[in-house]
């Protein structure tokens, strides 16, 4: 019993390890960018620091940030405000959603792929180009 268990979670303890690891790394990336502007950010406060000096480098570095803060709060205020727009409503549960598979539409496709195929190899087959072509691959594919 525990063998059907174990053969029935499997899939889902591959997928949720799945979904782990990717968060896991999409977590590590963000914290090498933070890292990333960080170092950046410090690296612009030194160019800074030799062209104004330390006070006037500092100052200016944090009015940027605070500049990128206020634009922050102002865009989180904006969509805050905003009204959600309404869900659209869901059909009937009786109603299948998929499309079925041999339906006239689904049949029409296939017809018409098909005719197309066949009037494609008609028309390589029955052209002069088509068959110096074919005859080109007959002696290609011959053996020595």
């Amino acid at each position: 019993m525990a063998g059907l268990f174990a053969e029935v979670t499997a899939p889902v303890v591959a997928a949720l390890r799945r979904q782990a690891i990717v968060y896991g790394l999409i977590s590590l990336g963000g914290l090498v960018v933070i890292f990333a502007m960080g170092y950046g950010l410090d690296a612009g406060r030194n160019l800074l620091m030799f062209r104004y000096g330390p006070v006037w480098a500092s100052l200016i570095v944090s009015g940027i940030l605070l500049a990128i803060a206020v634009a922050a709060a102002g865009a989180a205020m904006l969509i805050r405000s905003r009204r959600p727009r309404p869900a659209p409503p869901s059909p009937p549960r009786s109603v299948a959603r998929e499309r079925q598979p041999y339906s006239a539409a689904a049949m029409a496709a296939a017809g018409a792929t098909t005719a197309a195929v066949v009037t494609a190899i008609v028309v390589l087959v029955r052209s002069r180009t088509g068959r110096t072509l074919m005859a080109r691959l007959r002696k290609s594919l011959a053996p020595a």
